[in-house]
């Protein structure tokens, strides 16, 4: 077994996590597929009040992208690594790219 610390977690620890973490991915999916066939799931314009309040579909748009910049940025200001200058440039491209589009 590797016991490799990369200043965060052993690479150990790091598989069980994303072990664990697919394993209920994959739990998750077999549980709610039968009952989203059984329960219809109203989606855009099929969308109704009766599953919870109503939003703006710029507001949730944004807050379903909002991840996509935060995760990296948070990663890009929190690496203080000097080894990790590729993955800061690369990171760095990444958010210049995501803001302008």
């Amino acid at each position: 077994m590797m016991y490799e610390y990369d200043g965060w977690m052993t690479v150990e620890d790091e598989r069980r996590l994303l072990f664990w973490m697919s394993c209920g991915m994959i739990l998750s999916g077999l549980v709610l597929f039968p009952i989203l066939l059984i329960i219809p799931a109203p989606y855009g314009r099929y969308s109704s009040s009766s599953w919870g309040r109503l939003m703006d579909s710029r507001y949730a748009c944004f807050m379903q992208e909002l991840p996509s910049l935060l995760v990296p940025v948070v990663l890009w200001l929190c690496s203080i690594t000097p080894a990790m200058l590729p993955n800061k440039l690369l990171l760095a491209a990444f958010i210049v790219h995501y803001v302008h589009r």
